[in-house]
This record gives C-alpha cells, structure tokens and sequence, in this order.
C-alpha cells in the first residue's frame, strides 16, 4: 500500500533504501531474522516452563488485583453492612478502595 503511494524509507548512514531491489532485500532479511529469534525466544521460554513445571517451581501468573478482590466479595459485602468504611475495608483486606465499591454492592 505504502509503495503504490510512493513512499519509500531511506537510512542514510546504512544506505538502505527501499525504493531499490536491494533495499527491499534487506529490510525482508531484517525482517526474517527478527521474526526468527522472536519464535526462537519463545520456544526457549516454553522449554524453560516445562521444565519449571516438571520441577515443582512453576506456579503460572499470579492472581490480578481483581481476581483477589473478587475472591473477598463476600467479605467485603459483610463488612460493608457492618459499618465500615470503603477505605477501612479496603485497608483491613489489603485490596483498593475502587475494588471495594465495585464489590460492595455487587449481587452474586
């Protein structure tokens, strides 16, 4: 699409420039290699995981803030009817004061 419009890069101190036969060589070269050590980094990352796995060390992502907030949405809502404050709950329970409105008044 950038061709048919007539744009092209130049990169004056590597003499590259894509107008040319050459140019566009390069870049698709660059462009491979690239491409070539991205799936060779993730197949070492895959291998490193089985193997962390295998060994008992590998527990996957942690959960996100939300996933542990929503874990305490019963607790939050008790102590909602209790009295307290969004900002004690959310103090008390080790989560944000966001999290403990969104979950306050939530119905399960």
């Amino acid at each position: 699409m950038l061709e048919d419009k007539g744009a092209a890069l130049q990169v004056l101190d590597m003499s590259l420039d894509t107008k040319t036969a050459n140019g566009r060589l390069q870049v698709s070269l660059l462009a491979s290699i690239a491409l070539w050590e991205l799936e060779m980094m993730l197949e070492r990352q895959r291998v490193g995981i089985a193997k962390a796995k295998a060994e008992g060390k590998y527990k996957g992502r942690s959960a996100t803030a939300r996933a542990r907030a929503r874990a305490k949405a019963a607790k939050i809502q008790q102590m909602a009817k209790d009295g307290l404050k969004p900002s004690q709950i959310a103090s008390a329970l080790g989560i944000g004061v966001a999290s403990v409105y969104r979950y306050r008044d939530a119905v399960k």
